[in-house]
């Protein structure tokens, strides 16, 4: 079975139920180690993926009338593959949601998971995030089994989470919401935090979205909702993940802002990292390099 750009999906976990779980879990630690990424890698330079090129041969960009979409078949699998779903199913009790799910994420991709609301969409990315497991099949982060791993450490390395409502720290500014998730992931990693070197680190890490030092120095409520986004990602991107998953990220953001956080993640895409994002929106579908329909990845739909 193929899949083709643009379709349709769901989810059973409450948006908000996920986004809540998720920060209990740890799921916005970050530390301080290197920024958000290589964001000169988007242009180029050295770590840039070159299976994602900006354009492909025709001249097109992505998101743009003419651009050639890869098509993606359930058993795609390579060297630069991040996460897979082999065989997954999950349900409620007696409520099937997810069956037999099987598809690849690669390195230097973005993908959008469209379909109707309750289709699977938000428990997809509560398993893809470790916050619970399949109730058969695997979930392989670079072919280990996610129940292998130490799921703080994996939340606080290997995957960044960017959440519709931000799940950011009210009281807090924008930089100490960086400073704070760093913080955490240290601890988890075992490593004593270095206060001054983390808040230098956030610093940078806001730059890179582009917020300024006076924004970076505001408490998050007095930033637009574009300007808390981009602090959500920072927070998320702040440990150089490989695996970005965003559960509508664009939802309460005009249409110039939600370009704007494409942009961003067109570029995390373009230094080599994998970008899910779960999406409503046809405008963010039409930017992704793939758009997977869970109702056609869903075997009790056939």
């Amino acid at each position: 079975m193929e899949l083709n750009k643009n379709t349709t999906a769901s989810t059973p976990i409450p948006a908000g139920q996920f986004a809540a779980a998720s920060m209990d879990a740890g799921l916005a630690a970050a530390p301080a180690d290197t920024g958000y990424g290589n964001p000169a890698a988007a242009s180029g330079g050295a770590g840039a993926n070159p299976n994602a090129a900006d354009t492909n041969s025709n001249g097109a960009a992505p998101g743009t009338p003419g651009y050639a979409y890869t098509e993606y078949t359930t058993s795609t699998s390579s060297p630069d593959t991040v996460l897979t779903l082999d065989d997954v199913s999950f349900s409620y009790g007696e409520r099937p949601v997810l069956s037999h799910v099987s598809f690849s994420f690669d390195r230097g991709r973005i993908y959008a998971i469209v379909g109707r609301s309750g289709a699977g969409k938000t428990t997809l990315l509560s398993l893809m995030s470790g916050l619970t497991n399949p109730t058969d099949g695997r979930i392989l982060r670079d072919g280990r089994d996610l129940t292998s791993y130490d799921k703080s450490l994996y939340r606080s390395s290997d995957i960044g989470v960017i959440f519709q409502s931000f799940n950011l720290l009210p009281k807090l500014t924008a930089v100490e919401n960086v400073q704070l998730s760093m913080e955490i992931a240290q601890m988890n990693r075992g490593n004593k935090p270095n206060s001054a070197a983390l808040l230098d680190g956030a610093y940078r890490c806001l730059e890179q979205v582009g917020l300024t030092r006076d924004e970076a120095d505001r408490r998050v409520l007095k930033l637009s909702g574009g300007q808390q986004q981009r602090v959500a990602i920072a927070r998320a991107l702040s440990y150089d993940p490989a695996c970005i998953l965003a559960d509508e990220p664009t939802g309460n953001l005009d249409e110039q802002t939600q370009a704007e956080i494409m942009s961003i993640f067109r570029s995390l895409a373009a230094s080599g990292k994998c970008v899910i994002i779960v999406t409503h929106s046809s405008y963010v579908a039409s930017k992704a390099d793939v758009t997977v329909d869970l109702k056609s990845l869903n075997s009790m739909t056939k």
